[in-house]
């Protein structure tokens, strides 16, 4: 038998696994309980999310992700992240005291460049196969054309297959049909300092596009290094609001921060 039909029967058979090895793992909460009732308990481990962001708004995107995965993949399990050499260029590569704050051990962390995107896939499918991973997470930005659905279907199977969470992060992108189990697309949010921190905790305005297990929403939402999980997001007054997006306006392209 050709080697191709011989892969496409594999690929069929881990689709029809697929749902069976997803629905036997247990949501994992994200710790709001109004979002964690519409995605049935929690965020589907051993399953491929979606994140992406627009414009400006697109380094936040990585965040986001980034506290995804946390919840995905409790320690001591290490997190592989795979991306583009520009990326770092225009956004800054991951800071290792900036993980530190944000409630992640950087020694956790594997990093991956790839000189292209179908690289970034393959270096990502590829960790999706060793389960001593607890999470990949593949960031490539915009829109190219080797992210398409066939692309996304086979990051779901492995994850799905191999309990390994996926997430597929997309600044500046992600408009396009994939095989994600939720698309979230976020903005960054502006909040008044927490005592308890040095800076405020990070915030995003979240919408759920895309939830294969049920219906969409949008919330408000922090992320509390502290306890490695998300809370409602203190609501701001117009005008305090309209300050900080004047002020993010004013200061250029954006950069990560953790």
């Amino acid at each position: 038998m050709p080697a191709v039909r011989i892969e496409n029967l594999r690929e069929t058979i881990a689709h029809l696994e697929a749902p069976a090895a997803a629905e036997a793992r247990p949501p994992r909460p994200l710790g709001v309980e109004p979002l964690d009732r519409v995605l049935g308990g929690g965020l589907q481990a051993g399953a491929l999310h979606e994140v992406r962001a627009e414009g400006a708004d697109a380094p936040s995107s990585f965040g986001f992700a980034l506290a995804l995965a946390i919840r995905l993949c409790p320690p001591p399990l290490p997190l592989l992240h795979v991306t583009l050499p520009h990326v770092g260029g225009e956004w800054g590569r991951p800071y290792g005291p900036g993980l530190s704050a944000f409630g992640l051990d950087p020694g956790r962390i594997l990093f991956v460049e790839a000189k292209r995107p179908s690289d970034a896939l393959w270096a990502a499918e590829e960790g999706l196969f060793c389960a001593a991973l607890g999470a990949v997470v593949l960031e490539i930005p915009g829109e190219p054309a080797a992210v398409d659905l066939t692309a996304t279907r086979r990051l779901s199977l492995r994850a799905a297959r191999h309990g390994v969470s996926a997430l597929l992060v997309r600044p500046g992108g992600g408009g396009e049909a994939t095989a994600a189990t939720t698309r979230w697309q976020v903005a960054p949010l502006a909040g008044p300092a927490d005592p308890s921190f040095v800076l405020p905790p990070p915030a995003w305005r979240a919408r759920l596009e895309r939830n294969r297990g049920g219906r969409g929403g949008s919330w408000s939402l922090s992320w509390r290094p502290d306890v490695l999980s998300f809370a409602p997001h203190a609501t701001l007054s117009v005008a305090s609001s309209a300050t900080s997006a004047d002020r993010a306006a004013a200061a250029g392209p954006r950069r990560r921060a953790v």
